[in-house]
């Protein structure tokens, strides 16, 4: 048996060489698609364990008011607020509401006038009888 050395010559069929070359060219490209396709799966999960802790965050913080509020729903409190105080004004008004007092005096004149016709209303019904 001759020893392996720099000067050995090894012979192989050209279509065993050229079977070797593809089937090695193959393996290298499976294994960098493969390589490739876990680096996408790997940043995908990322992205998404990401963005699951930021709708946590949200789904938490949001109801409690610690991440602000949309300008609509500013505008809608700013109008239910100047509505709450226009309410609160009237109701102000409707109960220490006193009339003029030239209506006072009206109402009560007519009060007067009501007793004079109900008593000469029971006088007329008296000398009638």
């Amino acid at each position: 048996m001759n020893p392996l050395n720099e000067d050995t010559e090894l012979t192989i069929p050209i279509k065993n060489l050229i079977a070797l070359v593809i089937a090695t060219a193959v393996a290298v490209w499976a294994y960098f698609g493969i390589e490739s396709r876990l680096n996408v799966a790997e940043r995908e999960l990322v992205i998404m364990t990401d963005k699951v802790e930021q709708n946590t965050n949200f789904r938490i913080l949001w109801p409690r008011g610690e991440l602000g509020s949309l300008p609509d729903d500013m505008m809608q409190n700013a109008k239910l607020e100047t509505a709450l105080d226009r309410l609160k004004e009237l109701e102000k008004w409707v109960n220490n509401f006193q009339p003029p007092p030239e209506v006072r005096d009206t109402v009560t004149r007519v009060r007067v006038l009501e007793k004079k016709v109900a008593e000469l209303g029971k006088q007329v019904e008296h000398l009638s009888k």
